[in-house]
């Protein structure tokens, strides 16, 4: 049995349109899930990143150590992250999916400040650009690359 190339054409369109091409971009349903308790849990920390966080671990570096770094912030405000980062405020975009991060790309005012102030702000953003990861959990939030510690936050009231 033979079809008109034309109809077969057709036909095959009219079939693509109808599954809503869904099936051609895995990356767009990525974070869902078929367990509704993981999905909640996605949503509910997704609910809880905006607003307000100031930084208590760099690294292995503490703010109880060094206070300087109790000054440098985080805020998230809907698809926008903003903050201190010791010397310049920095601006950008921000992506979440399930417990994965993207910051940036980022900018940043370009003022001078103490080599140590520039040091620990190169630092800083450094940190905020190798993210892949984050989690909240006991009112901190803490971003990580891999399975490797980064960055905690604690939540600003």
């Amino acid at each position: 049995m033979r079809h008109d190339p034309w109809f077969v054409a057709l036909l095959t369109g009219c079939l693509f349109a109808a599954t809503g091409c869904a099936w051609l971009d895995p990356a767009e349903n990525a974070d869902k899930t078929d367990d509704p308790h993981l999905e909640a849990a996605f949503k509910e920390s997704a609910q809880a990143l905006p607003g307000a966080w100031r930084l208590r671990l760099l690294g292995e570096r503490s703010s109880a150590q060094e206070p300087e770094l109790a000054k440098l912030t985080l805020h998230f405000t809907g698809d926008r992250v903003s903050g201190f980062a010791g010397v310049n405020r920095f601006f950008g975009a921000y992506r979440i999916s399930g417990d994965d991060i993207k910051l940036g790309p980022l900018g940043m005012t370009m003022m001078a400040g103490p080599e140590s102030a520039m040091q620990l702000e190169q630092d800083f953003t450094a940190v905020l650009n190798t993210a892949d990861r984050w989690e909240i959990e006991a009112g901190k939030l803490t971003l990580f690359q891999g399975q490797r510690e980064l960055a905690v936050f604690d939540r600003v009231q």
